[in-house]
């Protein structure tokens, strides 16, 4: 098979590719003039001190057209200010060789209040079948259509009890025959969604996902990988990491715990933690390059720890493989260190995420409650 000059191509086991998620949760999209940086903010990416969305898990991670996805939001809250979460779906564009969305590429009439109602459930279900989306497909190739057309979900977290229509100008419906209306009112609403997106973005209130719609019927690789490869047959969608809950680790014991168990922990003590993983889940795909040359690779997830008190030994993440973690030093396993104060908001709510690096995402939460002498 003659492959052009492009980039990368990685087929997942049984084979979907693997794709770089370019900070999921932070690219910047929309083409708007966002405001001058404020100074850097230098409180570790572990500690979550305000309204945030960790990640967002979706269910599969890589679709055909007509598929469903599931979208579910992890969401921390430590101040209870609490949300109301509006969802705008896009297909992605390059805007400075950033990820980006447009309002041509909404994959809904940000004008239409209907439209708008269905994509305000916390959790989303959406179906991908819209003509825009064929549309594209259609004209791509069969080795771009197995590669996949980038989709984007936008979650905004809006105030309690308020949506974006709070936000956008009062439609005239005695007008809505006026072509001249119609597109002054459009020019107002692109206007005043990039001033709701602007200020959003200032409050972290806004977070990105992409899903991947992939067409893995109509290409036929000749794909010749020796050893572990070898028996891989046929390429299959991407499929989400799984977490099976957390390891709790003291000098002599070790207890594993479901998602959402209560771990008591003494006053400026700490406490090993672990995520439940089996390395066998990793999984291994094949890779083709922009020569055609193929080989075998497999996941390397990455975890991250976040807490609303107390701090991590591992303060931004590291990958699965560890390994190297103790020739530079650090523990093994992560170390929570507990306040030196019972804390105001108690006890602590903690998450461990997991992310395979090419669209799935997975993770477990458990609750740190800090208590005066010898945990239980």
């Amino acid at each position: 098979m003659v492959f052009r000059d492009r980039a990368s191509f990685d087929y997942r086991r049984p084979g979907a590719r693997a794709r770089s998620l370019l900070s999921p949760l932070l690219l910047p999209l929309l083409a708007l003039a966002l405001p001058a940086c404020d100074p850097p903010d230098l409180t570790p990416a572990s500690e979550v001190i305000r309204l945030r969305v960790l990640a967002i898990e979706t269910e599969p991670p890589e679709i055909a057209f007509g598929e469903t996805v599931q979208l579910t939001p992890v969401i921390a809250d430590p101040w209870d200010e609490g949300y109301s979460p509006q969802w705008m779906p896009c297909i992605e564009t390059s805007l400075g060789g950033f990820a980006a969305c447009d309002f041509e590429n909404m994959l809904v009439d940000i004008s239409d209040p209907f439209a708008l109602a269905g994509l305000t459930a916390e959790r989303l279900e959406f179906t991908v079948d819209q003509p825009a989306v064929a549309e594209l497909m259609a004209d791509m190739d069969a080795l771009d259509r197995a590669d996949g057309l980038s989709l984007q979900f936008i979650l905004m977290l809006f105030p309690r009890g308020k949506t974006i229509l709070d936000y956008m100008p009062e439609f005239d419906f005695e007008q809505i025959e006026d072509p001249d209306y119609l597109e002054q009112y459009g020019e107002q609403t692109s206007e005043a969604f990039n001033t709701v997106f602007e200020a959003l973005m200032r409050q972290s209130r806004i977070a990105f996902k992409r899903v991947i719609v992939s067409d893995l019927e109509s290409v036929g690789l000749d794909l010749h990988v020796d050893g572990e490869c070898a028996d891989l047959a046929g390429l299959l969608p991407n499929q989400a990491p799984r977490l099976g809950g957390v390891v709790h680790v003291e000098e002599d014991s070790e207890q594993t715990f479901p998602s959402g168990v209560t771990i008591q922990v003494p006053v400026g003590e700490t406490a090993g933690l672990e995520p439940l993983w089996n390395p066998d889940d990793q999984e291994t795909y094949y890779h083709v390059d922009w020569g055609g040359a193929t080989d075998c690779r497999t996941e390397q997830p990455f975890f991250g720890w976040f807490a609303t008190g107390g701090s991590f030994s591992d303060r931004d993440g590291f990958p699965a493989d560890n390994s190297f973690l103790d020739e530079m030093g650090f523990p093994d396993p992560v170390q929570w260190q507990a306040p030196g104060e019972i804390p105001d908001r108690n006890p602590v709510a903690a998450w461990i995420v997991v992310w395979d690096r090419r669209g799935g995402i997975h993770h477990v939460e458990l609750k740190l409650d800090v208590v005066e002498g010898a945990g239980e």
